[in-house]
């Protein structure tokens, strides 16, 4: 996708990001904002390795929609919802050095910087040396963060 998404999302393009996105191996959801869709959040599952079942994780809103807290909101229940029915131990983020509002979003939503190098990853992380990876295990998500309802502004 352009970085950063231009206009106004349609129903009928939000439609087909999430088709795009729900293929054998990840699965994706609609941020809906009043109904409209303005952005989205994606898990692609990773194969499992010696019995940690991981999963990377990426969202984005439409820029008008940037600033407002909605994120801070939405991804929090995402992970939360994802890693108890995905049976998931660990979600990653590659998360570009430069977008700050990105991570403070991650950092709020209980990941950490991450700098351990996973096998599966090297070759990919040869294309990535402008970000940095975020991740957040089990045990950090299974508390909702105080005043996030869970599912309040996502939709399938």
């Amino acid at each position: 996708l352009p970085e950063p998404y231009p206009g106004e999302l349609s129903a009928g393009m939000a439609r087909t990001l999430i088709t795009i996105g729900s293929t054998d191996g990840q699965t994706a959801e609609a941020v809906l904002r009043d109904g409209r869709p303005v952005g989205q959040c994606l898990l692609r599952f990773q194969q499992e390795v010696a019995g940690v079942r991981c999963a990377e994780v990426a969202y984005w809103l439409g820029e008008q929609h940037w600033g407002q807290g909605w994120m801070k909101q939405i991804l929090p229940a995402f992970l939360r919802r994802a890693m108890q029915d995905s049976s998931l131990d660990a979600v990653y983020a590659w998360i570009r050095r430069d977008h700050e509002a990105s991570r403070r979003v991650a950092l709020h939503a209980g990941m950490r910087r991450d700098d351990f190098p996973y096998e599966g990853e090297l070759a990919r992380a040869i294309f990535k040396a402008e970000c940095e990876r975020y991740v957040i295990f089990q045990p950090s998500v299974v508390a909702a963060p105080r005043g996030v309802a869970a599912h309040q502004e996502l939709a399938r």
